[in-house]
C-alpha cells in the first residue's frame, strides 16, 4: 500500500494520498497547494473514521483540526509512503491512514535545483459555469464578444535546493561525515476572485444624502417607506411613527456616519446582477484573491561513527492571504481576511547499531501549527477615530480595532468582517514527541519493541469585538412596532444615518491553555516460519489521558442530572398553579445542570482512555510470481485538544446595552425621549453609559455561579467522563501476481467495523407528543408551539434579589427568566430548565450501547506497469460500500439510525503515468551535441480521476408523487 516516488515534482506530496487504491478524496482540485492544510488532508480510508497520522522522517507533523501541520517542498522529498491497512504495532495514534515522507539528505558532492512554475489563469480552460455565464452575457448584449471569458491572474511557484558536505575552507571538511540539505519554496499568487462573493450590496448614491425616493417606484412601495423615529408615539397600544415626506430628508445624526460611508464603493449596477431594490449593486471584477507563501526545510546528517548516526531537521512556512476585500479601491486591505498559517518545528534522530542484529533508534520532535488572521489596517484604528467616545479606546487598550457595523440589507463594514472578530492568531496547536525503538533479529524472529511519549498543547485566544459591534435594522424606521411587512432595504441604512442601532455590544474575552499527555508502548514479532510463510503479530498499548486547562477555564464533562437550582422549588410551585393537561405538576421537575472544570468536577474534561490494540499479519508465497497477504488489526482514534476542546462560555463576556424598554419611545445612553435625537445626542454618543454600580462593562462570570450558569443554555455535546473516541477493527486479504518483469496486478478485499461516538438527544419532547403519518401534523405543531404562562419568570422567585443577588442579576440577563410566556413544548421536555436541545449520554445507558457504527467493505484492483523503456503507469479501481450509524431519526429513539456513508463513494478510478521522452543522453534521438542539453530530460505525465458522487439528501420532505411540485408544496 505504498507510493514510493512522486510522479510530478511540483505536486503537494500529501495530496498524492488521494491517488491510492482504497482512498476517498473529498477535497476540491484547487486546494491542494502546500498551504491548503485542509484540502491536502481531505481524504479518508475504511469509512472515514477518525483522523490520519502525518509524519516526516517518522516524526509527527499533525496539526489542528485533524489536518496535516506542515507540507514539505516536493523537491525536498525522496520517498513517500502511505499505508491504509498497517498491521505493524509500531504505528498508532490514529484510526485512519498513516502517511510518511522521507526528506533528502546531502551527499559527498554538491547538488541542487532551481525551478519556477508560472501559471496564468487565462491559459487554463474556462470552468463550465463561468463559460455559460459569459455566453449568456454576450447573448444579452451586456458584454462584448471580445471580453475575456475569465479574469486575469497569475501565480509563480518557485524554489531552490542545495545539498552536500559541510565544508569550511581551510578549517573543516565534512566529506563522508557531515552533510546538509536545504530547500526553499515560494508561492506568490496574484489573481481576482471568481465566485459569487464578488457581488456585494452597498448603499445607493442617493441614500447617502438621505434620499430614498427611488424605493417608492418598486412594487409594494409601502414596504420601503422610511419613517422618522423622532415622531414615535403611542396609538392604540402600539408605537407608531410618521413617514419622511417623499422618502427624502433623512438627516445625518450618527457621529460615525461620515467615516464609514466613504469606505463603501459607489454602486455600478451591472444589469442582470443588481436586483430592483438594489441588492448586489456592486459587482467587483477585481476583488483580490492573493496569496504569499514561503517555506523552508533544512536537514543535517552527521556520522559519529560507523555505528552511530545523527540527523536533524527544522522547518518553517508562512502563508498570508489577501482575499474578499471589496474595499480595495477605497481603503485597500480593510476587509482582507488576512488568513495566516505559520507552521514550524523540527526533529532529531539518533541511530545506534549496537551489534550486527540489534539497532536502537531514538527520535524527538516538536511541531507547532499557528492559525488565525492578521489585518494591520483594521487594527490601526481606535474607536475614537470613527467618532465613538474615548473611553472605548481605554476599554480596547492595545487590542483596539475599527468598530464593526452591520446594516441589514447592506454588506458589513469595519473590523472583524471576513476575520470573525479581532484579527489574531486564534489557535496554536503544538505536539511534542519522544520515541525509542529497539529492533533485534534473533534467528527467524525480527523483534521490535518501542516506547512512545507525546504531549499535545493547544492555546486558544479570541479577543472578540474589543472596540464594539453595532447592528442597524428597521426597528425604529418602520411605521409601527407591529409592522411585519416593512423591508430592511433602505430603512436600515436610514437608521444608521440617524445613529439608532438596534443592538450594541463589546466583548471581554479570556484565552486558554489546554494540554493532553499521551503514552504508548508496543512489542512486535516478525516470524519467518518458512521461506514461503511469514507471520507477524504485535500488541500496542495506548494511554491518552484526560484534557486539562491550566487554570480550569472551561466546562467539565458529564451532566449533573439531579442538580437542584436555588429557584427549582419556586418554579415547580408556579407550574402547579397552571399545569399543562399533558403533564401533571408532580412530573414537572426543574433540575439538571453542567459542570465547570475543577470546581464541581475533576480537572480533566474526561477520564482519558486506555487501549490494547492487537495486530496480526500473514504473508504466503504461493509461487515465485504470486503472493497472498492477509491481516487484522484494531485501531483507536485520538481525543486531544488540537481537535476538540470544552466550551469556555462564562469565561468570556459580552456587554450589551439595552436600547429601549418601550419599543422606541425612549432610549438609553442619555438620549431619553427619542424626540431629543440630534447630531450631538444619539445612543452612539455614549453607547455604554456608567451604571448604578459604577461600571460600564460586564466582567466574565467565570465559574462563580456554579451550576446556575448553565440554566437555559446549551451544553452540546455533553461528553461523559468515561468517553472513548472511535475504535475500529480492520482486515485485509490480497493476492498479488507478477505477469511479466514490469507488470504486476494486485487484487484485494478490505473490510472494517467501527464503533463511533454519537451523542444521544437528552432534552427531547417525549414520543407521545409527536404527530405521525405521511402529512405534516400542523395541529400538533400548533399545539406544541402555543405560548403558555412561563413558570420560570423571575417574578416567581423575587426573593433571590436579597438572598443571592449575583444569581438574581444574572438571571435578569437571560430571556428564559424575563419572558412572561414560554412555548408549551419547552415545558414538556425532560429538562425544561435547559435549552431546547442538547446531546450527551442518557442516565442509566452504557456508553458503548449509545454509540453508533460504521461498516465498510471494498474490492480494490491495482495494475502497475513498472518503469521500463521510459514509461511507467498505474491504474487503480475501488468498489466500496459503507453505511454509518451516526444520527437519530427521532430525538426520542433509543439507538441512532443507519444511512449511506458519504465518506465513501461507490466507484473510484485513478490512472496515472509518466513517459520519459526519447531525447537526450542514452536515448534514441538527440543523444549528442547541443540538442542533447536542449531536448534531453523532458517527460510527460498525467493523472486521471473519476468517481461516483455522494448520495443526495432530501431533507424533511413529504413526497406525494408529484416531482414537479415537490419544491412548492412537498414540504
Amino acid at each position: 500500500r505504498e507510493i514510493m516516488e512522486l510522479p510530478f515534482s511540483d505536486m503537494n506530496p500529501f495530496a498524492l494520498t488521494g491517488l491510492a487504491a482504497g482512498m476517498q478524496w473529498t477535497g476540491q482540485p484547487e486546494y491542494r497547494r502546500p498551504f491548503d492544510n485542509g484540502g491536502t488532508s481531505s481524504f479518508n480510508t475504511a469509512g472515514g473514521v477518525g483522523q490520519n497520522e502525518y509524519s516526516i522522517d517518522g516524526a509527527t507533523v499533525t496539526g489542528t483540526g485533524r489536518r496535516v501541520g506542515f507540507v514539505p517542498p516536493s523537491d525536498a522529498i525522496v520517498e513517500f509512503k502511505m499505508e491504509t491497512a498497517n498491521f505493524d504495532a509500531s504505528e498508532g495514534h490514529s484510526s485512519g491512514a498513516a502517511v510518511n515522507v522521507l526528506t533528502k539528505s546531502g551527499t559527498n558532492s554538491f547538488h541542487g535545483s532551481l525551478y519556477d512554475q508560472h501559471w496564468q489563469q487565462r491559459w487554463n480552460a474556462t470552468q463550465h459555469f463561468t463559460r455559460l455565464a459569459w455566453e449568456k452575457q454576450v447573448a444579452q448584449g451586456q458584454i462584448s464578444p471580445n471580453t475575456p471569458k475569465q479574469t486575469s491572474g497569475r501565480s509563480n511557484q518557485f524554489g531552490a535546493t542545495i545539498g552536500g558536505p559541510v565544508r569550511i575552507p581551510k578549517l573543516y571538511n565534512g566529506k563522508d561525515k557531515f552533510f546538509f540539505f536545504f530547500s526553499y519554496n515560494g508561492i506568490y499568487q496574484n489573481k481576482t476572485e471568481t465566485t459569487s462573493s464578488v457581488n456585494v450590496t452597498v448603499p445607493k448614491t442617493a441614500w447617502r444624502t438621505g434620499d430614498f425616493s427611488d424605493l417608492l417606484a418598486l412594487p409594494n412601495a409601502s414596504s420601503y417607506i422610511v419613517y422618522d423615529p423622532r415622531s414615535a408615539r403611542t396609538v392604540n397600544g402600539h408605537v407608531v411613527r410618521d413617514p419622511f415626506p417623499g422618502n427624502k430628508g433623512v438627516p445625518v445624526l450618527n457621529p460615525m456616519y461620515n467615516f464609514y460611508t466613504k469606505l463603501y464603493p459607489q454602486p455600478n449596477n451591472v444589469p442582470g446582477v443588481v436586483s430592483p431594490e438594489g441588492s448586489n449593486n456592486f459587482y467587483d471584477s477585481n476583488m483580490p484573491k492573493n496569496e504569499k507563501f514561503n517555506s523552508i526545510l533544512n536537514r543535517i546528517d552527521y556520522s559519529i561513527s560507523d555505528r552511530q548516526k545523527l540527523s536533524a531537521k527544522w522547518y518553517w512556512n508562512h502563508r498570508l492571504a489577501d482575499e474578499y476585500d471589496y474595499t480595495h479601491d477605497t481603503l485597500h486591505g480593510l476587509l482582507s481576511d488576512g488568513l495566516v498559517r505559520i507552521n514550524k518545528g523540527g526533529s532529531g534522530d539518533y541511530v545506534w547499531t549496537i551489534s550486527s542484529n540489534t539497532v536502537l533508534n531514538v527520535t524527538g520532535a516538536y511541531q507547532r501549527f499557528n492559525e488565525g488572521n492578521v489585518n494591520a489596517v483594521q487594527t490601526s484604528f481606535k474607536p475614537s477615530d470613527v467618532g465613538l467616545p474615548a473611553y472605548m479606546d481605554q476599554k480596547a487598550a492595545d487590542l483596539h480595532i475599527m468598530p464593526r457595523i452591520d446594516i441589514s440589507g447592506i454588506d458589513s463594514m469595519g473590523g472583524g468582517v471576513n476575520t470573525g472578530n479581532y484579527p489574531a492568531i486564534g489557535i496554536r496547536g503544538s505536539t511534542a514527541t519522544l520515541r525509542a525503538v529497539l529492533t533485534k533479529v534473533s534467528g527467524k524472529h525480527s523483534l521490535n519493541f518501542g516506547w512512545d511519549e507525546r504531549r499535545y498543547w493547544t492555546t486558544t485566544a479570541g479577543p472578540g469585538y474589543t472596540s464594539g459591534r453595532f447592528n442597524f435594522t428597521n426597528s425604529y424606521t418602520r411605521s409601527a412596532d407591529n409592522d411585519s411587512t416593512a423591508s430592511n432595504v433602505g430603512l436600515a441604512w436610514a437608521a444608521f444615518m440617524m445613529g439608532l442601532p438596534s443592538s450594541m455590544q463589546v466583548d471581554t474575552n479570556d484565552n486558554a491553555i489546554w494540554s493532553v499527555p499521551w503514552h504508548g508502548a508496543w512489542a512486535q514479532d516478525d516470524w519467518r516460519i518458512t521461506t514461503k510463510l511469514r507471520v507477524s503479530f504485535g500488541l500496542r498499548f495506548e494511554w491518552e489521558q484526560g484534557m486539562t486547562e491550566r487554570f480550569n477555564r472551561g466546562w467539565g464533562g458529564d451532566f449533573n442530572f439531579a442538580y437542584r437550582y436555588p429557584f427549582s422549588d419556586a418554579v415547580e410551585a408556579a407550574y402547579s398553579k397552571n399545569p399543562l393537561p399533558e403533564l401533571p405538576a408532580s412530573q414537572f421537575k426543574v433540575q439538571g445542570s453542567g459542570y465547570f472544570l475543577g470546581q464541581n468536577s475533576p480537572r480533566t474534561f474526561t477520564d482519558g482512555v486506555r487501549n490494547f490494540l492487537p495486530k496480526l499479519g500473514v504473508v504466503y508465497q504461493i509461487s515465485s510470481h504470486t503472493v497472498l497477504r492477509a491481516g487484522y488489526a484494531r485501531y483507536a482514534d485520538t481525543f486531544n485538544a488540537n481537535n476538540t476542546r470544552p466550551s469556555q462560555s462564562g469565561f468570556s463576556q459580552t456587554t450589551s446595552t439595552v436600547m429601549t424598554n418601550d419599543l422606541g419611545l425612549t432610549f438609553c445612553c442619555g438620549l431619553n425621549s427619542v424626540a431629543g435625537l440630534s447630531s450631538g445626542n444619539t445612543p452612539l454618543s455614549n453607547p455604554f453609559p456608567v451604571r448604578g454600580d459604577g461600571t460600564r462593562f460586564d466582567q466574565p462570570y467565570g465559574n462563580s455561579l456554579g451550576g446556575v450558569y448553565f440554566a437555559a443554555r446549551t451544553i452540546d455535546p455533553v461528553y461523559p467522563s468515561n468517553f472513548v473516541p472511535a475504535r475500529q477493527q480492520r482486515w485485509r486479504a490480497s493476492l498479488q501476481h507478477q505477469f511479466t518483469n514490469t507488470l504486476v496486478v494486485d487484487v484485494s478485499y478490505n473490510g472494517a467495523w467501527s464503533k463511533i461516538p454519537v451523542s444521544q438527544p437528552l432534552n427531547y419532547v417525549p414520543a407521545q407528543y409527536y404527530g405521525s403519518g405521511n402529512t405534516r401534523a400542523t395541529a400538533v405543531e400548533a399545539s406544541m408551539t402555543t405560548n403558555v404562562p412561563n413558570p420560570f419568570n423571575i417574578s416567581n422567585f423575587a426573593s433571590l434579589a436579597t438572598s443571592s443577588p449575583a444569581v438574581y442579576n444574572y438571571l435578569l440577563t437571560q430571556g428564559r427568566f424575563t419572558a412572561s410566556t414560554v412555548a408549551k413544548n419547552t415545558l414538556l421536555r425532560l429538562y425544561p430548565v435547559m435549552s431546547s436541545t442538547f446531546n450527551g449520554l442518557r442516565p442509566g445507558v452504557e456508553l458503548l450501547d449509545a454509540y453508533g457504527g460504521n461498516r465498510y467493505n471494498d474490492l480494490e484492483v491495482q495494475v502497475e506497469k513498472r518503469f521500463a523503456r521510459g514509461f511507467s503507469t498505474t491504474a487503480l479501481y475501488t468498489y466500496a460500500r459503507s453505511e454509518v450509524q451516526d444520527w437519530y431519526a427521532n430525538p426520542f429513539d433509543a439507538k441512532p439510525s443507519w444511512e449511506i456513508n458519504n465518506n465513501t463513494l461507490p466507484h473510484r478510478f485513478v490512472w496515472l503515468g509518466i513517459y520519459e521522452l526519447p531525447f537526450g543522453k542514452g536515448h534514441t534521438w538527440a543523444s549528442k551535441g547541443l540538442l542533447r542539453h536542449v531536448l534531453g530530460g523532458w517527460s510527460a505525465g498525467w493523472i486521471y480521476q473519476r468517481n461516483s458522487g455522494p448520495a443526495l439528501t432530501w431533507n424533511n420532505v413529504f413526497f406525494y408523487g408529484d416531482t414537479i411540485g415537490i419544491s412548492a408544496s412537498g414540504r
